[in-house]
């Protein structure tokens, strides 16, 4: 949801209970409403959030399955105002790769950037139930 006053997202705030128990379908639509999202090629998806009121930013690529790898996230964190945001290399160094090796399945690595965005956590044991 967009305040139309300034630039910057104002988040709809999805719980982990959202994340976990939501439907699949409702809980993209309501992440779509909530942050912004870009396609790109490759089956290649980013989803930004940016909280005005910390000046900082979330950011997550999603990578389609290469070979029998499934699907993997690669989680930023930014601080900084306007387009001028700086990578906080103290928690993220070039981005944080989750799910190399484990055969995400696409709802699963979802549920995991949601949960990342709408949060700022990404505790494995928050989403078992969306397995």
């Amino acid at each position: 949801m967009t305040d139309m006053t300034s630039n910057h997202v104002e988040p709809i705030s999805l719980s982990l209970l959202d994340v976990a128990e939501e439907s699949f379908g409702v809980l993209v639509a309501k992440a779509m409403e909530e942050f912004d999202v870009s396609f790109g090629p490759g089956n290649l998806w980013r989803y930004v959030a940016t909280y005005a009121e910390a000046g900082a930013r979330r950011d997550v690529v999603l990578s389609g399955p290469g070979s029998d790898d499934g699907w993997t996230l690669t989680i930023n964190r930014y601080r900084g105002e306007g387009t001028q945001f700086i990578c906080d290399d103290a928690e993220w160094n070039f981005g944080m790769r989750i799910g190399e090796g484990q055969r995400l399945s696409y709802e699963r690595a979802v549920r995991r950037a949601v949960q990342w965005l709408s949060t700022g956590l990404f505790d494995e044991r928050d989403l078992e139930k969306a397995a």
